[in-house]
């Protein structure tokens, strides 16, 4: 494999010292294609409000809200195993095409349900949308992108996504009292989708796909769009092409199973599935799909009130995430990933030991022992009198404040990094459809947490629940510092270069020395 050298000091490539600005076709292509991330966090969140008119309105039963949740997750896995391959024949501009028009499917049918065998239909239309999303956006913007902005690039997908949730959480606290307002929470996710779909068109295609294709001045053409002073040249332009190119040929013999034998690949790997693991085991899509339902366990009595608290968190998370996006190229994806597990596994266990020293009664009855959903009034019964939590303000504030920092933490590291280094570590010939396998694991853990929910809160507590989380958050601590390396300022080809150290934690010393250098870079840079 031919990669470029790099010195390990500088922190960027040596193309910007020459050139920092973006060109418009290069911004309008990553925002067009970050709305796909405000629909995947929109339709991500929606549910949480709807699902407290959806009970009433189709008189549900908790093992009938919980599949409203899980066929939506069970499209994003059945998404991961084919998205891959579609994104590669499609390309990646084609395949986010086609996914606006997934989303607009399941948009419609969701607005205009009759009963819920239609809701879950559409709910696993919208999650195969949502997880090929996921993959399609993330690479297309990571392959478009100069390496000195493109975690800041890729970043704006997660900002999407944050946006999405912070908006689907006001549409939850505007509509919580109209008359079937779910289907009109439903319904608004077909406005940013028919937007992208269109954008989309007018945009250039991925450069570094066009080049797999054999189709080498379409791609010139495609980067000298994204490109602009300096890096726009010819010379800069063949430059950035061939190396793309000795990276597509070097790796043009590597098959899928491949990853699982090649010792760079495998690493890719292991990295991959453990950011993903990690991202869905310390609990994160629990915080997203039962926000409003944490939110009254402590205390917070009313839906409306707990919309509330719900869209300010959204809000939070929109602020946090921006602020990543900013420093993400500068800092660097491992730092914000070592500090953000390290916030988020102190916040899990500030929750933990709250609910354990203070345990919530209730009105008209001791310290609950019924399920997490009844002690919030989600009875499969629905009977109109609730029982009221009553809980003292310490603990209630104390509980709040470590679940408004839990998502902080995790906008500012998990959120963005993930997908980033994600569409990072692969090369490119098999790029989709890795980031498509690794995506298994990220949407099938976020299943299996999402449905044991209820059940562990049940089995071991809600303060045991939030211990078993620390514990995981404590594990993936020690996974990012070992096994995750620093990718910030390089070039996709430069990538696979660190992957190639074992100690990956203090590769500092011997990267530039084992990098392979490449005469053509070496003498322009």
């Amino acid at each position: 494999m031919s990669v470029s050298k790099y010195d390990e000091d500088s922190d960027l490539t040596a193309h910007e010292d020459t050139e920092n600005t973006m060109s418009p076709p290069l911004k309008w292509a990553a925002v067009f294609a970050a709305l796909g991330g405000i629909l995947f966090g929109y339709d991500m969140g929606i549910i949480s409000g709807a699902l407290l008119q959806m009970e009433i309105d189709f008189n549900m039963t908790t093992i009938e809200k919980s599949l409203v949740v899980s066929f939506m997750l069970v499209g994003a896995i059945f998404a991961s195993l084919t998205s891959g391959y579609i994104i590669d024949y499609l390309g990646r501009r084609g395949g986010i095409i086609l996914n606006s028009a997934i989303f607009i499917l399941g948009g419609i049918g969701l607005t205009f349900a009759q009963d819920l065998n239609t809701i879950y239909i559409f709910r696993f239309i919208v999650g195969y949308g949502i997880a090929f999303s996921a993959v399609s956006e993330c690479i297309y913007i990571s392959e478009i992108s100069p390496a000195y902005c493109r975690g800041m690039l890729v970043s704006l997908n997660e900002l999407g996504i944050a946006l999405g949730i912070m908006l689907s959480y006001t549409a939850n606290f505007i509509f919580i009292d109209t008359y079937e307002g779910w289907r009109y929470m439903f319904g608004l996710a077909l406005v940013p989708a028919v937007i992208q779909g269109i954008g989309m068109f007018f945009m250039p295609m991925s450069p570094r796909w066009l080049l797999m294709q054999n189709r080498d001045g379409e791609a010139k053409l495609a980067l000298g769009r994204f490109r602009t002073g300096e890096m726009a040249s010819p010379k800069a332009l063949d430059r950035e092409l061939q190396l793309a190119r000795n990276d597509i040929d070097a790796m043009n013999s590597v098959r899928l199973q491949d990853l699982f034998k090649d010792e760079v690949l495998r690493r890719a790997m292991v990295i991959s599935f453990g950011i993903t693991l990690f991202t869905q085991l310390t609990g994160q899509p629990n915080v997203l799909y039962y926000a409003a339902t944490i939110i009254k366990s402590v205390g917070v009595t009313s839906n409306r009130s707990a919309t509330l608290v719900q869209m300010v968190l959204g809000l939070v998370k929109v602020i946090a995430t921006g602020l990543a996006l900013l420093k993400i190229d500068s800092v660097g994806r491992r730092f914000l990933l070592l500090i953000g597990s390290g916030v988020m596994t102190v916040s899990l266990c500030t929750l933990a030991t709250v609910s354990y020293i203070a345990p919530i009664e209730y009105e008209n009855s001791t310290t609950s022992n019924s399920s997490f959903f009844e002690e919030v009034g989600f009875s499969e019964t629905n009977n109109s009198t609730e029982p009221i939590p009553i809980i003292s303000n310490g603990p209630k504030w104390i509980s709040i404040v470590s679940l408004f920092t839990f998502v902080i933490a995790f906008a500012f590291s998990y959120g963005p990094v993930a997908w980033l280094l994600l569409s990072e570590l692969f090369p490119n010939n098999i790029r989709a459809r890795a980031v498509s396998l690794a995506t298994i694991f990220n949407w099938g853990t976020n299943l299996v947490v999402s449905v044991s929910f209820l059940s562990l809160i049940e089995s071991i507590g809600v303060s045991g629940t939030f211990f078993l989380y620390t514990a995981i958050g404590a594990l993936a601590m020690v996974f990012n510092y070992v096994m995750v390396p620093e990718t910030k300022g390089k070039t996709l080809e430069d990538i696979q270069a660190v992957l190639m150290h074992k100690r990956t934690h203090c590769h500092r010393e011997s990267l530039s020395r084992s990098l392979i250098a490449n005469d053509n870079f070496e003498s322009d840079a």
